[in-house]
């Protein structure tokens, strides 16, 4: 019994893990790199504000208003971290099931010499 519920708790906790590393990346890592590489290449952000302070405070400030944009940036790893996983499974599973099959049992074929 304790043998099925630590079973059934790996599942959990590696989906927790999951998510809460696709939120850190979602939250923290992805809107970093979205503002340095938008100053890099586009130049100073809205309104001339220098600062990732004021990058974040806008994009909470979007999530708090229900944008659909913001919350696909940080839902966004998250999601990928779940195809990725999906993905994997199923060729995982695919790799088991013909790990399963025996190999055809081929016959020997006895090779008669011609006789002329």
């Amino acid at each position: 019994m304790a043998r099925d519920r630590a079973r059934s708790a790996h599942p959990l906790r590696t989906q927790l893990i999951l998510a809460g590393v696709g939120l850190v990346l979602g939250v923290v890592a992805l809107p970093a790199l979205i503002f340095a590489v938008g100053n890099t290449v586009i130049g100073t952000y809205a309104g001339g504000a220098h600062r990732l302070g004021s990058f974040y405070g806008n994009l909470f400030a979007d999530l708090a208003g229900g944008s659909v944009i913001a919350w696909t940036l940080v839902i966004g790893p998250y999601v990928l971290l779940l195809l990725l996983r999906l993905l994997f499974s199923g060729r995982a599973a695919a790799d088991e099931d013909a790990d399963d099959e025996p190999e055809p049992v081929r016959e020997r074929v006895r090779k008669e010499p011609k006789v002329s």
